[in-house]
């Protein structure tokens, strides 16, 4: 198996694997919100052979309700190929992107499909509500992760609760 590299990206490196893995009916375009293109927006892409094999990102997005609505970030888009599911990159992606995130923010909130969300709780995240009307994925859980300041937590103490 070859090195995959894990780095921050621009969004245009993320969006032809979330489109095609996430969306393929969908034009690239139309899996672009508003919070990808803020300037303080998080894209992260592990690459293998230049070849992009996995991407999240995470955005500043109020938490709906019922969350704390307080400044908080969204995880959304993380998409691996089907190659490498059950590896453990998307794990890595999530990681990453909440290690950046933890240097500015305490709160981590997304909307996963049931199929899924085990995958999310693994990483520490919690269910907080079932069968949230989506508008492109159906019925979905919503939820939380909530983070120490990088003053209370390493990145390593991050990796180890999310393991």
């Amino acid at each position: 198996m070859h090195q995959i590299s894990i780095a921050r990206v621009p969004l245009s490196v993320v969006v032809p694997l979330r489109a095609s893995e996430l969306r393929p009916e969908r034009h690239p375009k139309d899996t672009i919100t508003s919070g990808d293109v803020q300037a303080d927006s998080i894209h992260v892409a592990a690459t293998s052979q230049d070849q992009v094999v996995g991407v999240a990102s995470a955005v500043r997005e109020l938490a709906p309700p019922p969350l704390d609505s307080a400044a908080a970030w969204r995880i959304r888009g993380v998409a691996v190929i089907s190659r490498l599911r059950g590896t453990g990159l998307g794990r890595q992606l999530v990681e990453t992107a909440c290690n950046l995130i933890t240097e500015r923010e305490v709160s981590v909130w997304l909307y996963a499909q049931e199929r899924v969300g085990g995958f999310y709780v693994k990483l520490g995240f919690a269910l907080v509500l079932t069968g949230v009307p989506h508008h492109i994925s159906g019925l979905v859980g919503l939820y939380e992760l909530k983070l120490g300041n990088r003053a209370e937590a390493s990145s390593k103490q991050l990796r180890s609760r999310m393991a």
